[in-house]
C-alpha cells in the first residue's frame, strides 16, 4: 500500500517560486548544500541560506503561496531554468536529488493549457518530505546535522551604526570597474561609510570610486 502524502505549502506560480529558489542560489554553500525553507506562521514563506562567508534570507512575497501548516524543511539546490533539455548536474553533499528540475519544461509539456503548475511540499505518513511538480516527485533526504541558520541570522542582528540607500546599478558598475589585481589571492575592494548623506567610497589601492546615496534631495556632485 502506498504511503500517503499530504501537502503542506503550494506554490501556485512556478515562475515566482523559481525566482524565489534563484535569489537564495548563489549563496548555497558546498560543504552544506541545501537551504532552509520554512513558514513559522503558517502564511509567510521564508528561505535561508549560507555559504560559510555569505548568508541570505529571502521572504516569498507573493500571495499565490498556501500553507497548510508550519513547516522547516531542507531543499538541496534546484537548478531551476528556462532551457527545454538542460544537461544534468551532479548535487553532490547531505542532500542529492538524481533528477533535474526544470518547471518552464515541465509545465509547457505536461500542461499545455495552463502554462502555471502548482509546486508542492509534501510531507508523507513517514515524515518524509518531497517536492512534487506535477507528475514529477524528488524526495528530499533531510540533513542529519543541519546548519544552524537562525543562531547565525541571530548573530547578525547587531544594530546598525548608519544605514544609507543606495542605486545598486551605481554601486554595481563602481565595483566592476575596478581591474582585478593579478597579485591578489582574493579579489576585494574597500568600503567606507562616513555618514547616512556622505558618498559612499569604494577603494582599491590607488583607484577610488564615490557613488552618492539617494536622498529626497536628489543631490548631485554638480
Amino acid at each position: 500500500m502506498p504511503n500517503k502524502t499530504k501537502t503542506i505549502c503550494k506554490f501556485k506560480n512556478p515562475k515566482s517560486f523559481g525566482d524565489f529558489v534563484n535569489a537564495l542560489q548563489p549563496f548555497i554553500g558546498r560543504d552544506k548544500p541545501y537551504f532552509l525553507l520554512e513558514s513559522t506562521d503558517g502564511k509567510t514563506v521564508v528561505g535561508y541560506a549560507c555559504d560559510g562567508y555569505r548568508f541570505a534570507k529571502q521572504v516569498y512575497e507573493n500571495k499565490d503561496v498556501s500553507v497548510t501548516e508550519p513547516f522547516s524543511v531542507y531543499l538541496p539546490p534546484l537548478y531551476i531554468t528556462t532551457t527545454q533539455q538542460p544537461a544534468p548536474i551532479p548535487c553532490r553533499g547531505e542532500l542529492q536529488w538524481t533528477s533535474y528540475l526544470n518547471l518552464d519544461h515541465i509545465a509547457v509539456v505536461n500542461n499545455p493549457v495552463n502554462v502555471w503548475s502548482n509546486v508542492c511540499i509534501e510531507k508523507d505518513e513517514d515524515g518524509a518530505i518531497h517536492l512534487r511538480v506535477e507528475s514529477i516527485t524528488m524526495e528530499a533526504v533531510q540533513p542529519e546535522n543541519p546548519m544552524d541558520f537562525h543562531r547565525i541570522y541571530e548573530t547578525l542582528q547587531k544594530p546598525a551604526i548608519t544605514s544609507t540607500r543606495l542605486n545598486r546599478s551605481f554601486l554595481a558598475d563602481a565595483i566592476d570597474s575596478f581591474q582585478k589585481d593579478p597579485r591578489e589571492a582574493i579579489d576585494s575592494v574597500v568600503v567606507e561609510i562616513r555618514g547616512r548623506l556622505d558618498a559612499l567610497k569604494i577603494s582599491k589601492g590607488k583607484n577610488e570610486r564615490y557613488v552618492l546615496p539617494i536622498s529626497e534631495s536628489k543631490s548631485t556632485y554638480r
